[in-house]
């Protein structure tokens, strides 16, 4: 490793505070927001997925924290528009639109066939969670493969009447 990168790891470690948590066993990732709780607690928190990096002129976890406080708080899917060719492979929202950028999500599909998707809004980066999504997850019954999917967990929010918006991110994904 090279000196610059290590000092630049040291400093990292000095400017946040950094806790995990094990999941003992595969059961979803919506399983494995829930071993989170503890640590949670009644807070608001960010789930980002490790393996997707946007890159822009704004980070897209700030994106996302604005968005939610510019629509009065709740949840927030951060989402990239997507062809026909690849939404097969994303969850995707259905909403009403807010404004260019924004939706309040009705539903999110999870994997659709091109002809059965709600929209081009594609669930990408990660996601602002209200607290609630602990009591969601813990009552969800297990679903595709067996697991707990925190997208199912998302869209029971939705259903219940929890303001949930989607909001399109600004900036180069790599995944």
């Amino acid at each position: 490793m090279r000196r610059e990168d290590l000092e630049l790891l040291k400093r990292a470690e000095r400017l946040a505070q950094v806790k995990s948590v094990l999941q003992a066993e595969p059961k979803g990732n919506g399983h494995a927001v829930l071993q989170a709780r503890p640590l949670i607690g009644d807070e608001p928190f960010a789930m980002l997925w490790g393996d997707d990096i946007m890159l822009g002129e704004e980070p897209a976890l700030m994106q996302l924290i604005k968005a939610r406080e510019r629509l009065g708080g709740g949840s927030v899917v951060g989402c990239i528009r997507v062809g026909k060719k690849d939404i097969s492979r994303y969850g995707v929202v259905a909403g009403t639109e807010v404004d260019e950028a924004t939706r309040r999500v009705i539903a999110i599909v999870e994997k659709p066939a091109p002809e059965d998707a709600p929209s081009d809004l594609a669930a990408v980066h990660g996601y602002i969670l209200e607290p609630e999504i602990f009591d969601v997850l813990a009552k969800q019954r297990p679903g595709r493969g067996g697991e707990i999917w925190l997208t199912d967990a998302v869209a029971e929010l939705a259903r219940e009447g929890a303001p949930v918006w989607a909001v399109e991110l600004k900036g180069q994904r790599y995944d």
